[in-house]
């Protein structure tokens, strides 16, 4: 996932010098990113993958969370990106 440097057991990732703390959420979504490379998850799979099927997917959490994560990843907003929104699809 680019530059992205991820220790599970710690909750915590890197990019180049910028260490990231990271939930429980966090670590699960960015890891079934990076096991699915180029795939198209739907925000169903995701909305399982981060808060279980119990969840309610026509809220805005997803969304929220994501864009979250990303200023997490990258604060500058100056990295490419881990997360990429591909349109009424999901993310990749």
């Amino acid at each position: 996932m680019a530059d992205l440097v991820v220790y599970p057991r710690r909750l915590r990732a890197s990019r180049g010098t910028v260490t990231i703390e990271l939930t429980d959420r966090d670590l699960r979504l960015l890891r079934h990113l990076a096991e699915n490379p180029e795939a198209v998850l739907s925000k169903d799979e995701l909305y399982d993958v981060g808060w279980g099927r119990d969840y309610m997917p026509n809220s805005r959490a997803l969304d929220q969370h994501i864009a979250t994560l990303r200023r997490k990843l990258d604060p500058g907003r100056s990295l490419p990106p881990v997360i990429e929104t591909v349109h009424a699809r999901g993310y990749r």
